[in-house]
């Protein structure tokens, strides 16, 4: 590359902007640098499956949704910060859009996000069609924050996307970690906080089945079954196997004493995981409810043999 700029050198009257030729010579330095750090970096996880008590099939795709990509070492952000001074002097070469986002991106390593967003900003006066310039703003705004931003970019770059893929899971990173964030709210009963968290998430992600289902958890505790409802159904027609939902479903069909349909949906939730004791409980009761008492006590007992103390407690009382 530098050969190829100190040949062009010869043409620099008749086209003042081959001099952005030397600007790449620094953009490869960096990106030698920049790649330096990265292969030695480290795979996290933002959530520890056995540190947050949720249920175990939502924590799983939670911890893969939120899973990060990389954590650095001091040397490593040293290395970063080499190749961002290296990106600096390719720019006093001539602006060049890639050159922006190259940047960016090395900003975003270190964590300086107003950088990071005012490069990938830059970028896009530069060259309004590249939709990794606005995923770039997108994810920026995010960490700032700013989340009507966020999806304004997001949107643009699902417009112009050439590569969907990359979008979609950070998308669908971004819904998980705004879930996570109102699950934290749902522990604490702030209810209205979790509601208004976990809508923002339906936005980044709609076909992400865990908005609907703790939106749905939310709208159960406000007293707003109908709501809850909605939302559990939406969860399973997007994944037809979610235990929870149809778990969650029977429960309150069962409570608005729709015995019918709360036995139905008990029954999808146990062939999906017939050991599950607080279902076969659940089921029990209504039978009971509708008049099976055999019924009734093979599931009570089955969620007794299974080791679910409340059943074992209810067989013995029912024996007296």
């Amino acid at each position: 590359m530098e050969e190829f700029a100190e040949d062009s050198d010869q043409y620099l009257d008749k086209n003042p902007d081959l001099k952005i030729l030397r600007g790449f010579i620094y953009i490869d330095r960096g990106d030698i640098v920049k790649r330096r750090a990265e292969s030695n970096s480290k795979v996290i996880s933002t959530v520890a499956k056995n540190a947050v008590p949720l249920l175990t099939s939502v924590i799983d795709s939670l911890a893969t949704a939120l899973e990060k990509p990389r954590e650095y070492t001091d040397e490593e952000k040293e290395n970063v910060r080499k190749a961002i001074e290296l990106y600096g002097r390719a720019l006093t070469f001539g602006e060049n859009a890639s050159f922006y986002e190259d940047r960016a991106y090395a900003y975003d390593i270190l964590k300086n996000t107003s950088a990071q967003l005012a490069d990938f900003k830059r970028a896009i006066e530069l060259y309004p069609i590249d939709p990794n310039y606005y995923e770039g703003c997108a994810r920026a705004y995010f960490d700032m924050g700013n989340y009507q931003e966020s999806l304004k970019n997001a949107e643009m770059s699902d417009r112009l996307g050439f590569d969907p893929e990359s979008l979609q899971q950070w998308r669908k990173w971004a819904a998980a970690k705004l879930i996570y964030s109102g699950y934290q709210s749902y522990m604490d009963k702030n209810y209205d906080e979790a509601l208004r968290v976990i809508n923002i998430a339906v936005l980044f992600k709609q076909d992400f089945p865990e908005t609907y289902y703790w939106r749905g958890r939310v709208s159960t505790m406000q007293g707003r079954e109908d709501l809850a409802i909605e939302d559990f159904e939406q969860a399973i027609k997007i994944n037809p196997d979610y235990f929870d939902a149809y778990h969650n479903l029977g429960y309150l069909y069962g409570k608005g004493n729709q015995l019918q349909k709360s036995l139905e949906y008990f029954n999808k939730a146990l062939e999906i995981n017939p050991a599950h004791t607080k279902a076969l409980l659940d089921r029990s009761y209504t039978y009971h409810l509708l008049g099976n008492e055999k019924k009734s006590e093979e599931d009570l007992k089955k969620s007794c043999d299974l080791g679910y103390e409340q059943a074992c407690r209810i067989a013995g009382i029912t024996k007296q």
